[in-house]
């Protein structure tokens, strides 16, 4: 069973420790305008640096894209090129003995 007294006494020390609450202007340290300049900078080229990435990565696919879909092509028009098979059915059928 729990004491009445004893939770009376608990709300007594959270309401304590919340009414007690200083305005921020009592807390306010001096602005270091350095700091402030040199995080602000650091937000934007944050964003700059991942859209510098977002394009990089964007132009890469398609380069590679382009690049994959040229050598396919030129693959087709000249079947007898370095890495040609002579002959596409020897993939499938069994050598000959």
């Amino acid at each position: 069973m729990s004491d009445p007294h004893a939770e009376g006494n608990e709300q007594d020390r959270t309401s304590n420790a919340t009414d007690h609450v200083e305005p921020e202007e009592a807390h306010h340290q001096p602005e270091d305008r350095i700091a402030a300049i040199a995080g602000e900078l650091l937000d934007r080229g944050d964003s700059i640096v991942y859209a510098i990435v977002g394009i990089c990565f964007f132009l890469g696919g398609i380069f590679a894209l382009g690049y994959s879909l040229w050598d396919f092509v030129t693959a087709i028009q000249n079947p007898t090129g370095p890495g040609a098979i002579s002959n596409p059915w020897s993939l499938f059928l069994p050598a000959a003995t």
